[in-house]
């Protein structure tokens, strides 16, 4: 026992790093300098480097644009319809900008086909995270304000979420305001939280390059 104590305190002293307080000042001619030591970044350095990386990947998340028009072409079982056929279905010009028409990505479009398909691929850190949450435990009232769509998330036991309803939670990003807003109002002395009605899907603008 004992020896297996010495040998673990030893590797313990092996794998920390060296006091650099105990280090001495030289300044000589004489001395052979070899290539300088590299410092080990601490445990919050670590963390936050996992932080601003993990920060990284939602923001891709948040700001990828689909061509959803490619995506129809793709999933429709219409051999008749050509890009141009949705095209002209998916988008629409208001005040001189190109938009998406909600109803018809909605009829067109399998959001959660293409997220499986392409999607998950893309984002595996997302895709994980939306493994997560399809297994989570109950929510409590500012996770279901988070992630709601209205009154018909929850079912009447408040203890899941449907399977299909939670992917689409988390395929949307809809909810990306209200989170924000909410966290801004807890930080705020005797904020609260309240909840408002988001819709249930907001794609990102069209590019009209």
């Amino acid at each position: 026992m004992r020896a297996a104590d010495s040998n673990d305190s030893q590797s313990a002293a092996v794998d920390s790093p060296p006091n650099m307080d105990l280090v001495p000042t030289v300044d000589d001619d004489l001395v052979i300098y070899g290539a300088p030591l590299m410092s080990t970044p601490s445990n919050s350095e670590s963390m936050s480097s996992i932080r601003d990386q993990a920060n990284q990947v939602l923001d891709e998340w948040f700001t990828h644009t689909e061509q959803w028009v490619r995506v129809a072409v793709h999933q429709t079982t219409d051999e008749s319809m050509t890009t141009e056929d949705f095209t002209k279905q998916l988008l629409v010009r208001r005040n001189s900008e190109v938009c998406w028409r909600l109803q018809a990505l909605c009829k067109h479009v399998d959001v959660c086909r293409w997220y499986r398909e392409t999607g998950a691929a893309r984002f595996p850190s997302i895709a994980a995270l939306a493994r997560v949450w399809l297994g989570r435990s109950p929510s409590n009232a500012f996770q279901e304000r988070v992630f709601s769509t209205g009154a018909f998330v929850m079912n009447s036991r408040r203890s899941s979420t449907d399977n299909h309803r939670a992917e689409m939670q988390v395929l949307m990003k809809h909810n990306r305001s209200e989170f924000r807003r909410m966290e801004m109002e807890n930080e705020r002395p005797g904020g609260s939280c309240s909840a408002s009605p988001s819709l249930p899907f907001a794609p990102p603008p069209a590019s009209t390059s």
